[in-house]
């Protein structure tokens, strides 16, 4: 009766550690995660006129330019690849075939 009174508590132990054990894993890993969220969250909210994501000796305007011929680029090449990926950048079969005009039956 003594023999696996021991090894029952040492496994209720071993249990208990291994809980506790998991238990602050993931309590440092939610907040390293929270951390890194309020981070890129403070990036966000400061926007792109912050010194230090402007180039040197470029003025708002120019960067202005800059940023709207980026994205009239990247809209075109986004564009490029639907049409190539969906084969709108290629006649179809069917334009071979032309159907002809009603006519009247007399």
């Amino acid at each position: 009766m003594q023999k696996w009174l021991p090894s029952r508590l040492d496994n209720t132990y071993n249990r208990n550690l291994e809980d506790k054990m998991i238990k602050n894993r993931s309590t440092f890993v939610s907040n390293v995660l929270s951390k890194v969220l309020l981070f890129v969250m403070l990036l966000w909210v400061s926007g792109c006129k912050c010194p230090f994501w402007a180039q040197s000796g470029e003025t708002a305007a120019e960067g202005d330019r800059r940023h709207t011929r980026n994205l009239k680029v990247n809209q075109e090449s986004l564009s490029g690849d639907i049409d190539r990926a969906l084969l709108f950048d290629k006649p179809s079969k069917a334009t071979d075939i032309r159907i002809p005009a009603p006519t009247e039956n007399k």
